[in-house]
């Protein structure tokens, strides 16, 4: 799986790109997608339209256009919750030349504690169509502030523990991955991330 963002802000909020492939030569699913998020305040709201596109060797290729809306808000000081919506049933969201076809609904719904500069600890709860409920909690330490910190959680759908450590200097920064599945093993993944100047000015 390969997937590339991009964005800009624009007036207290921003507009991003994003690209994701997954998939080989026989059987392979990718997105193209274009996102505009609002900072309100205490509130965060967004949306995204996604242009799903699948190639399965021996029978073509199909697309099929998709939405997302999330939104953020900062409850204290120290606790934020959010909610995403992917592919709501009045979007439809069906495939061009297989109508029966259509990509799947999903709900999710969490929250973040700030335990303490260096600790914050949070939970997800998702439902995907036709699947079971699946909850995900976590953690974040700082180990060195601004620098070092390290990921900790488990997915309790598929009992996946994943585990992070990431890097940042100066306007970079760099991720390492890992997830253990009890059927698939474990499943490495990098992040490389580079962002330009900080506007601070209000």
């Amino acid at each position: 799986m390969y997937m590339a963002t991009a964005a800009v802000p624009v007036n207290k909020g921003g507009i991003g790109i994003a690209m994701q492939y997954s998939g080989f030569a026989v059987f392979n699913e990718s997105q193209l997608s274009l996102a505009y998020g609002k900072n309100l305040g205490h509130v965060n709201l967004g949306i995204q339209c996604n242009y799903n596109m699948v190639h399965i060797a021996g029978y073509g290729n199909d697309a099929a256009i998709g939405i997302e809306i999330g939104s953020q808000w900062q409850i204290t000081q120290r606790i934020i919750a959010g909610i995403h919506i992917v592919n709501p049933p009045v979007g439809e969201g069906k495939f061009r030349n297989s109508a029966s076809e259509k990509l799947a609904s999903l709900y999710q719904l969490g929250a973040g504690y700030e335990v303490s500069p260096q600790l914050f600890m949070s939970a997800e709860m998702s439902k995907e169509e036709d699947k079971p409920v699946n909850v995900q909690a976590g953690l974040q330490y700082n180990a060195v502030p601004d620098r070092l910190f390290v990921q900790l959680g488990i997915a309790t759908a598929t009992a996946s523990p994943y585990a992070c450590m990431g890097w940042q200097w100066k306007n970079c920064r760099a991720d390492i991955t890992m997830r253990y599945h009890p059927q698939l093993g474990i499943t490495p993944g990098l992040l490389l991330m580079f962002y330009g100047k900080q506007n601070t000015a209000q």
